[in-house]
C-alpha cells in the first residue's frame, strides 16, 4: 500500500498538483469512516426479520456499535454466519469450523 501512496504523491508533485492533497486525504477519511460503519453479514441462507434483529444485537455486543448492515447469502459457508465490520471479522460459519478441524489433523 505504501508504494501506491508514494506513487500517487510522486505523480501529484510531478504534475504540480500538490494543492489537492488535503482534499484527497479528507475524501479518503470519509471513505474509511463509511467503510468502518458498514457491517457485512454473510449467511448460507436468507435470514428472517427476527434473525436479522438478533444479528444486530450480536453485532452491537461483539463490536460495540451497529452501523448499516449489508446481508449477503453465501452458500459456501454451509451454515452459521460470518460478520465483517471494518477490519474485524467474526467467523462463526460451519466452513470455518471444518477448516479449523482439518488444520488440527
Amino acid at each position: 500500500m505504501n508504494k501506491i501512496v508514494a506513487g500517487i504523491i510522486k505523480y501529484l508533485i510531478d504534475e504540480k498538483k500538490t494543492n489537492v492533497i488535503p482534499e484527497l486525504i479528507a475524501e479518503l477519511k470519509k471513505i474509511k469512516d463509511v467503510k468502518r460503519e458498514m457491517a457485512v453479514l454473510e449467511s448460507a441462507i436468507a435470514l428472517s426479520g427476527a434473525q436479522k434483529q438478533e444479528m444486530e444485537s450480536l453485532i452491537r455486543e461483539k463490536f460495540g456499535r451497529t452501523g448499516e448492515i449489508e446481508y449477503r447469502i453465501t452458500p459456501e459457508l454451509l451454515g452459521g454466519i460470518k460478520i465483517t465490520f471494518g477490519d474485524q471479522i467474526l467467523d462463526l460459519s460451519v466452513k470455518s469450523k471444518l477448516n479449523k478441524l482439518y488444520e488440527q489433523t
